[in-house]
């Protein structure tokens, strides 16, 4: 990367190429792997973290309460615990698909987000079954929060020294702000410095998506996701009343049912790499050929319902999954059979 000159003798630091190393979708696929992965390490543990605000927020304004009255404790949670725990908690989610879009290609980031979303639904699962082997042991249920906590501040910091910047235009203004202490040059800056962000154009910019947000294909596939996730969580309670109070299992045995779902993650995942692979071999590499002999725009041929098909299979295997699951559960049924209930759920996931 290096400066080229712009307007107003304003010299703008820009990558020397598509293949730049600096690049983020240039960089090797080991390092690529390792940011995807603290990324999604970090959205499951800061979710995780918010159980544990619970109980040292139990064990913080009991007290206060006897002491002050009920009244500011409540104002307090309610005002500002409640907001500040879902406007920071929400940073992993938002922040998923740029990281994503800025390390990937336009080739390879369904497949990326295929697996980087099979993290984020297998996690969970991993996190019940050693908890309930945890639970059940000499150690006890606080040890569950304790390794949660421990792990987390570990690799919270190991991701907070390694993990790199991937957005591209925050790393030409790092490179911009190098050349200018080395140069005697006094106007050499990124493109981002030339638009300096202000109100307003968050503003524009939020009314301009608006309309986007409005459509029903995305309120609905929210209110689908939503509940979907929803009824993931129901069954890590369900498998515990199901084999803990009526099969007489232990807590850990009752959570290793849970192996059924994370099988059927990866399942459902693997067939979305196959069809990914499949799509743009036989669609977007042919069109994007055409669109290049007809001097188009690459993005115009993009379809993205072609994504759909996957989608509209899992939203069947789900329900009967679930019929499955509810068949087969009572006592003098064979455990084998709701596990594979378990990985129709997962595939459907």
């Amino acid at each position: 990367m290096g400066p080229s000159l712009g307007c107003d003798n304003v010299l703008l630091v820009e990558f020397n190429g598509p293949d730049n190393p600096e690049h983020p979708q240039n960089w090797t696929l080991q390092r690529q792997i390792w940011v995807l992965g603290m990324f999604n390490f970090i959205s499951t543990v800061s979710s995780s973290i918010v159980g544990k605000g619970y109980i040292f927020g139990f064990l913080t304004f009991g007290p206060l309460s006897e002491k002050f009255g009920r009244k500011y404790p409540l104002i307090q949670s309610f005002l500002l615990g409640l907001f500040f725990a879902g406007f920071f908690g929400v940073s992993p989610a938002a922040v998923l698909g740029g990281v994503v879009s800025d390390c990937f290609t336009l080739e390879h980031r369904g497949i990326t987000l295929a697996c980087a979303v099979a993290l984020m639904f297998s996690g969970p699962s991993f996190g019940r079954v050693v908890g309930g082997f945890v639970t059940g042991s000499s150690l006890g249920w606080g040890w569950t929060m304790g390794l949660v906590i421990i792990s987390g501040l570990v690799l919270s910091l190991l991701s907070a020294v390694t993990f790199p910047e991937t957005y591209a235009p925050i790393i030409l203004q790092k490179w911009a702000q190098v050349l200018h202490r080395q140069s005697a040059h006094a106007q050499i800056k990124a493109s981002i410095q030339m638009r300096p962000l202000n109100f307003e154009d968050i503003a524009r910019h939020k009314k301009s998506k608006n309309s986007t947000k409005l459509q029903p294909i995305l309120t609905l596939l929210t209110l689908y996701q939503s509940f979907h996730y929803g009824i993931l969580f129901l069954f890590y309670s369900a498998y515990l009343i199901d084999y803990g109070d009526l099969h007489g299992w232990s807590t850990g045995l009752s959570t290793v049912l849970l192996v059924g779902i994370i099988t059927g993650v990866f399942l459902g995942t693997l067939a979305i790499l196959l069809y990914e692979i499949f799509y743009f071999r036989l669609y977007y590499h042919t069109h994007k050929i055409n669109t290049q002999n007809h001097n188009k725009n690459q993005n115009e041929t993009y379809v993205p319902e072609i994504r759909l098909p996957p989608m509209i299979i899992g939203s069947l295997l789900i329900p009967l999954g679930i019929l499955w699951n509810a068949w087969t559960s009572a006592p003098n049924t064979p455990w084998p059979s709701p596990v594979c209930a378990g990985v129709l759920i997962g595939s459907g996931s």
